[in-house]
């Protein structure tokens, strides 16, 4: 339950910053995108939090929760966990390549006049990164209300 919450946060700001990305560039190509980091410095770094948190890197909520699942899995399920992490190093070479490839590389000339995160974008994406950073430094402060609604989901389909 907490790599859903870690992932949706994640997942969620990815896509809220995609489409902030393609409304200034116009465009969904990652061919046609490059060099956004110097128009969009604020925008490129919560991308980078968002593809870090996704990626697991320690202190962030997506390292907590694949910590926890793997290391939960691993005695029970040893290939499958082997095949889930060999998958995630897949994953975040695909993260870190359209991240390169957006935001880095040359500056276009098209992208000039693109315009960095607005106040009503920070006012969602700050507190996005917030929860990320609360999950993966305290996990211990959600984990008891996931536990209690697990439980009672459980008791309730066992007839309890």
């Amino acid at each position: 339950m907490l790599l859903l919450v870690a992932r949706g946060l994640s997942t969620a700001m990815l896509m809220l910053l995609s489409g902030a990305v393609e409304e200034r560039t116009r465009t969904r190509s990652i061919k046609a995108l490059g060099g956004l980091a110097a128009q969009l410095p604020r925008l490129a770094g919560f991308w980078f939090f968002a593809v870090l948190t996704l990626m697991g890197i320690p202190l962030l909520a997506g390292f907590v929760a694949e910590f926890l699942l793997f290391t939960g899995s691993f005695p029970a399920h040893r290939i499958a966990t082997v095949l889930v992490l060999a998958t995630l190093v897949i994953n975040t070479g695909g993260l870190l390549w359209v991240a390169h490839r957006v935001f880095f590389g040359p500056v276009k000339d098209t992208f000039a006049r693109a315009k960095d995160a607005t106040a009503l974008e920070l006012s969602y994406l700050i507190p996005m990164v917030g929860a990320g950073l609360f999950v993966g430094l305290r996990p211990g402060a959600l984990t008891p209300v996931i536990t209690n609604g697990i439980l009672q989901i459980t008791t309730r389909l066992s007839g309890g």
